[in-house]
């Protein structure tokens, strides 16, 4: 059983030899303007509506969450947050997204919500499945922490967003 007495969804897998074979791609950030950009990557689905994957800075460190109605959604201190100024994560064309559940997150590949080469101060991108939804978030203490219902949510059971390079 999940958090709060609701079941959490094992995600599958994606094939390994996908992200080996694969050139690694650079994440791009832009900020939001209105509008969610055409590039934008999407972390998950609620409600039959994509989650973008955003960021927020907050003391010094960029967090990772899910755009809702032009909002960015991010767990932060044990309770949701929402914030009118971030960052939404985008991608080149070319690029392939693959989300894993594989221990990946020592990988060059894994996105991050923060190029910083202080890894303290980064986050990888994670999305965990929560009632009918897949929920974009950070991971920290190999857990992923996303923001629902006005609280932090903390899934064992998640995918670690990888960004590859189509060859």
């Amino acid at each position: 059983m999940g958090l709060f007495g609701h079941k959490l969804i094992v995600l599958g897998a994606f094939a390994a030899a996908i992200v080996s074979a694969a050139a690694m791609a650079d994440a791009g950030w832009t900020d939001f303007e209105g509008t969610i950009p055409d590039d934008a990557i999407s972390g998950g689905l609620e409600n039959e509506h994509a989650l973008p994957v955003c960021r927020v800075e907050i003391e010094g460190k960029m967090h990772p969450g899910k755009v809702h109605v032009f909002m960015c959604h991010f767990a932060f201190d044990g309770a949701e947050y929402l914030s009118d100024e971030f960052e939404v994560l985008t991608k080149a064309e070319s690029d392939i997204e693959v989300w894993s559940a594989l221990a990946v997150t020592d990988e060059a590949d894994v996105v991050r919500s923060d190029n910083n080469t202080d890894e303290t101060l980064q986050f990888p991108v994670c999305r965990a499945a929560w009632k009918d939804g897949l929920h974009p978030g950070k991971l920290e203490g190999a857990k992923c922490h996303f923001g629902y219902g006005g609280r932090e949510l903390v899934a064992e059971t998640y995918e670690v967003l990888q960004l590859v390079a189509s060859e």
